[in-house]
This record gives C-alpha cells, structure tokens and sequence, in this order.
C-alpha cells in the first residue's frame, strides 16, 4: 500500500512549494517573536483605550495579563498558521491526483503493476507528512526565536530593565536578576532602569524594592475599608479627568498623566480627600494640608503603576507545553482540512472541479467562523465551521480542546481512507 518511487517522485514535484510555505510561516512566527514586548503592547493598550474611551477601555480591561503564548494565539495561529497552511494543502491535494488524472500523466503511473490503492494511500501519506514536518519545523524555529529573544524558552526570562541595565554596565544578567539591589543602590543604574521600563524612577524604585521584599505589598484593608477607598481614589481620577478634558477610562490606563499636571493632581488630592482628618488637622496650615493630600494621591498613584508592572513581568511567562499544544491543534485542524482537499481530489477526474470544492468547503469554514464572532445574531455559524473545533484561546486560558482535538483527528483519518477507496473504484479516464 505504500511505494517508496511514487514517494519521492511526488516529494521532488512539491518540495519547492512546500518550502515556500513553510519559510513564509517560520518568517512571520518569528517576527511576532522577535517583536513581543509586554510593555510596548500595554502602552499600546493604554492608547487604544484612551481614543476610543470607556467602552474600549471596558473590553480591554478583561484581557488580563498578556503572554507570548496570548499573543501568539491571537495572531499567528488564530489565523495565520491556518489560512497558509490551507492554501498549501489544496493546492498540493489537486496537484496529487485530479491535475494528473486531468493532464492524462495519471494514465502512466497506472499503465506499471502498481495498484490505484497504492497510488493514492502514497500520496495521502506524502500530505500527511508534508503537514507534519511543516509545523514540526515551524514549532522548533518558534522555540528557538523565544530562546534567542525572549530567553524563556529553556531558561529564565528577563525584564527590559535588567536586560537593559546588563547591557549597559556589562553585568551579567541572571547576576543582575538575583540581586536586584545592584541597580538599587546605583542612581545610574535606576536611571538606566526606569528608562527601559518607559516608568519614573521613584516608581521604579518602588518595584524593585517590592521585588526584593519578594512581591507586591498586602493589603491589611477590610472589603468595607477597600471599597470606600476605591471609591475615593475614582472621585480623585474624575476630577484629574475633569480638568484634563479625557475620559475617566483612559487616565485610568494613563495614571502618570495626573503626575505631570500640577492642576489635575491639587484636583485629584482634593477630590479624593486620603488623608484622614486627624492627621490633616496636625498641618500648620492649608499649604502644607494639600501637600499631604497630593502625596498620599501620588503614593496610590505610584503603588498602581507597581502593581502594573509586575502584571507586565508575568507577560514574559512562557509554557513550552502551551505553545506545542497551539502547534498539535493546528496540525490536526489542517490534517482534517487536506482531508477534504485530498477527497475531493480523488472525487473529480476535473482539477478544476476539484480545486473549487477542495478550496471553497475549507473557504467556507474560515468564513463561517470569523462571522459567527460578528455578533450573538451570527453566532450560529460557528456550527457549520470545522475550523471552531480549534480554539486557540481555549488552550491558553485552560479552557477545553482535547475532544475537539479527537474529533479533528477522527474527521481527517476517515476523509483519507474515503478519498482511497473512491479513487480505487472509480471510472478513470484512462
């Protein structure tokens, strides 16, 4: 059922267009490596949701905490590393059986002693390896680049901070990562610190301190005290928005700004009213009073942005194991998909025929899924895609996939052992 000549004559016919394919998905895999900043893409957030105000800022604001296998699951293989690969097993499928069934060199390769079974179970299994070898090269050329670039593939990663500082005094890195105290107690390497997290170095003093103390500080408030509190500190931001002419939403995601602007933080102190009376009371006079009330505004200030930075830190945690599942995920789902193109094209005696059913059925899918997220009135097009069987979000949010998975394995092995049977008995132009 398997002739290695048919093997590597079919391998020497699609070599150059596999290798097409599959450089054009290692490039672009690497490329969102490579450029993966969690610190940029927050400040990216920031600016999204202070253009398009309270709404934006509402969705953003249920994101969490942004990885690189978030990321990747969004971009690359929620539609890259499905619509290439798409493309490729199509074509490559018509070209194995219906374009040479089509051109008569079909006739040839049927004139030797070699059964029709053998013809095509080989060049099913040719796909099928084509698949897998494709994604195999693509999952250790994205394994490398996060080890290259972010160097938490196989090791410990690194803040832009110490990478920063590291490179500036020649320090070693993983020495600069354990004793956080060499930056410190250098103003220098504050400097040089704060500057490569886009922070203040008094906010950037706070982090690492935390950082050192092992982490964020407790809070000891009660729920009651909490909620009061956090009532206060919005009535602050309204009346720093106020005078900033922005929305409340977008100076929360840009808490510096009040900082910066003498009037928005005397505002945003006056508003919020942190210190308890008792102690304002001990002010020798009002001055003095709004001093105390503008500090403690831009200490909660300064303890939000800590806090931001170290949901930042945990933006560079990379799961190995998440990132090959992403890549099994995706195999399986163009497995399932050269199925159907390898079907039809063991169907028609046509290529043309079988390209426009081979592409538009996977074409189909692809539509029905991105429009079925358009809205709960086409959510129900999501039942007639094959493609929602892959969900790149659910498997780096913990979510269910491993049935999904089964179902997509089973539809492809059943397709392939159909389109072998049909092209057995089926009348041939010969």
């Amino acid at each position: 059922m398997f002739n290695k000549t048919i093997f590597k004559q079919t391998f020497k016919s699609n070599y150059k267009l596999w290798l097409i394919f599959t450089a054009a998905l290692c490039a672009m895999s690497v490329l969102i490596i490579a450029q993966f900043d969690p610190i940029q893409i927050n400040s990216m957030m920031d600016m999204i949701a202070s253009a398009f105000g309270d709404a934006m800022g509402d969705v953003l604001s249920g994101i969490g905490t942004i990885t690189l296998n978030n990321m990747l699951s969004g971009t690359f293989y929620g539609m890259l590393a499905v619509v290439l690969p798409v493309i490729f097993v199509v074509l490559t499928a018509n070209g194995l059986i219906a374009a040479q069934v089509d051109k008569g060199s079909m006739a040839y390769t049927l004139s030797t002693p070699i059964k029709r079974r053998t013809v095509a179970t080989t060049k099913g299994i040719y796909l099928i390896t084509a698949i897998f070898m494709m994604f195999l090269v693509v999952s250790l050329v994205g394994l490398a680049t996060v080890q290259v670039t972010q160097g938490s593939a196989f090791g410990d990663a690194y803040t832009a901070d110490v990478k920063g500082v590291s490179k500036e005094f020649g320090w070693d890195k993983a020495t600069v990562a354990g004793n956080l105290n060499m930056i410190l107690e250098n103003p220098e390497a504050v400097t040089r610190g704060a500057e490569a997290r886009k922070i203040d170095e008094d906010v950037y003093k706070l982090y690492l301190q935390q950082k050192i103390d092992g982490g964020t500080n407790q809070t000891t408030m009660t729920p009651g005290e909490m909620a009061e509190f956090q009532q206060k500190f919005l009535a602050g931001i309204t009346a720093a928005a106020e005078v900033l002419d922005t929305s409340v939403t977008g100076l929360t995601s840009n808490l510096a700004k009040i900082k910066n602007n003498a009037l928005a933080l005397e505002a945003a102190a006056i508003a919020a009213d942190l210190v308890p009376k008792e102690t304002l009371a001990l002010a020798p006079n009002e001055e003095v009073a709004l001093e105390m009330q503008k500090a403690a505004f831009v200490g909660v200030i300064n303890a939000q942005l800590v806090s931001k930075q170290f949901t930042l830190d945990a933006g560079l945690n990379f799961s190995v194991q998440e990132y090959l599942t992403l890549n099994l995920g995706a195999v399986l789902l163009i497995f399932a998909t050269s199925g159907i193109a390898f079907f039809c094209s063991c169907i028609f005696n046509s290529a043309n025929n079988s390209l426009a059913l081979g592409a538009g059925i996977p074409v189909a899918f692809y539509l029905f899924q991105m429009m079925s997220g358009f809205g709960e009135g086409l959510e129900f097009l999501k039942y007639f895609s094959m493609n929602t069987l892959y969900d790149p979000n659910a498997i780096v949010s913990g979510g269910s996939f491993w049935i999904q998975f089964l179902v997509l394995a089973l539809i492809g092995v059943v397709l392939y052992v159909l389109a072998v049977q049909v092209f057995k008995e089926k009348d041939l132009p010969l």
